[in-house]
């Protein structure tokens, strides 16, 4: 079964994670990075022209349609499956509402739910007689609320929820298979991020530089490795 795998933020932290781990696989794939930026190993397969790679170089909080994915419309003859894997998150603006800098808000809206939900849009349309698992990666900010988070939190949320209307909408389609994911606190850059962060809306900095201090934050190899046998995806 060939099986067309795409991840947005595949150049870094989770999504770089599960990049590797499917290109250690000896499974008929493609692999596809919605991204900015590539990792470096990414860089060295685009060289190459290698063949199991695409790399869609889309501005994730600028993304007002799905004109640059159309390229993978010539792979609806030649694949079996389709799996996609929502991983990017921006966890900016931090701070108090009221006080949030807006074009960080709408960026954050754009990255974490504008996006992703155009893209899962698109594959249910193009690729609506291939089997398909959407992999949301959530958090538990998006059944709680941390201060300090409020588009992060909410926007997970709606992803969160967005993804489980997939599941009531397919529930007797044996082809579309969802999967919200809460992989935990893992050391990524987001997490740098969140220790860096000086603002008095975010009281709970301290629990997070603890977690690091603490070792008490997962590897993202590991991550990545759980939810590819968790979810079954490459069955």
């Amino acid at each position: 079964m060939k099986k067309l795998i795409i991840i947005t933020g595949a150049n870094k932290g989770l999504g770089k994670a599960l990049f590797d781990e499917f290109l250690d696989l000896k499974e008929e794939i493609v692999l596809v990075s919605i991204s900015r930026n590539l990792s470096d190993l990414q860089k060295k397969l685009l060289s190459e022209k290698n063949e199991k790679f695409i790399f869609i170089s889309v501005d994730l909080d600028n993304m007002h349609n799905t004109s640059e994915l159309t390229v993978l419309d010539a792979y609806v003859k030649i694949i079996d499956k389709v799996i996609f894997i929502s991983n990017a998150g921006n966890i900016d603006p931090i701070g108090q509402i009221g006080q949030i800098d807006e074009q960080e808000l709408v960026k954050s809206i754009n990255v974490n739910v504008v996006s992703p939900s155009l893209i899962i849009n698109y594959l249910l349309n193009v690729f609506a007689s291939k089997k398909i698992d959407i992999v949301n990666i959530s958090s538990g900010a998006a059944n709680k609320v941390v201060e300090g988070w409020s588009t992060y939190c909410a926007s997970k949320a709606y992803m969160h929820m967005f993804v489980q209307s997939l599941e009531v909408q397919y529930y007797s389609n044996n082809l579309i298979k969802v999967h919200n994911i809460n992989p935990g606190v893992i050391d990524t850059e987001m997490q740098l991020r969140i220790r860096s962060v000086k603002n008095d809306g975010f009281i709970r900095q301290q629990e997070f530089v603890e977690l690091k201090n603490e070792g008490k934050l997962q590897d993202a190899k590991k991550v990545a490795i759980d939810i590819i046998q968790k979810t079954k995806i490459l069955l």
